[in-house]
């Protein structure tokens, strides 16, 4: 039988010449045979791992510009015992951008939309996350175009960088299918999903059944501005 436990876990990160923060909130729900210790740890360094790591054509890294910084996670065990959070930062040479990426990144206010899908049906089983940081600009490469957030029509994002962005989730989501052990040493493995409040609650004790994993994502490309990214504004 799974564990069940189910997981928030708050991504950080700031435009560091602006002095403006943001955060993702992404849910998990583990899905080991046995409970795992330190769970919340091995989670954190999970969700960093696959979030920043990868090749060419497989991280977020690429499209990000340098003064957007991917500054690390945040975990909290949300079911009984409801545990408080727990933090882990992300080494220097994981940080957003980096020296294959040049140029300003896009106006903070200004966000890829990647709409998430669940096993449950209607509004109670979607979720958003809501992307920015995007370098305007990177350098020539063999097969790559060098525009990357520049619109391919008004309104909206660069076909390379919204295509980016999906190979992105793909492995994400590929990673964490609670199927897949994210942990060899604990034989820890976890399924990424959303929360409905209505139905999951909002303070402790939380309902379980507020967690739906997830099974699809997409974008229409469309240039959102989304001021509740913002510290400060919720999620």
């Amino acid at each position: 039988m799974a564990n069940g436990d189910v997981f928030r876990v708050t991504l950080k990160h700031a435009y560091t010449d602006a002095g403006i923060a943001v955060q993702h909130v992404l849910w998990f729900m583990q899905m080991s045979d046995d409970p795992v210790a330190s769970e919340s740890f091995i989670l954190a360094e999970a969700v960093i791992n696959e979030w920043t790591a990868g090749a060419y054509n497989e991280t977020l890294k690429a499209v990000w510009s340098p003064q957007f910084q991917f500054l690390g996670v945040e975990v909290q065990k949300m079911l009984d015992p409801f545990e408080e959070p727990i933090s882990a930062s992300v080494p220097t040479v994981q940080s957003g951008g980096g020296d294959d990426v040049f140029g300003t990144p896009v106006a903070p206010v200004c966000a890829l939309v990647q709409t998430l899908l669940s096993t449950r049906t209607g509004p109670r089983g979607r979720g958003r996350v809501y992307l920015g940081g995007f370098a305007t600009r990177r350098p020539n490469i063999p097969g790559v175009t060098s525009e990357w957030a520049t619109t391919t029509g008004h309104g909206h994002w660069s076909t390379n960088l919204t295509s980016q962005v999906q190979n992105h989730f793909n492995l994400f989501k590929a990673t964490f299918d609670g199927v897949n052990v994210v942990d060899e040493d604990s034989g820890m493995a976890a399924v990424w999903g959303v929360w409905s409040r209505a139905i999951g609650g909002n303070t402790p004790p939380y309902n379980p059944a507020g967690f739906a994993a997830i099974i699809g994502h997409s974008s229409d490309g469309v240039i959102r501005v989304q001021r509740r990214r913002e510290y400060g504004h919720g999620i």
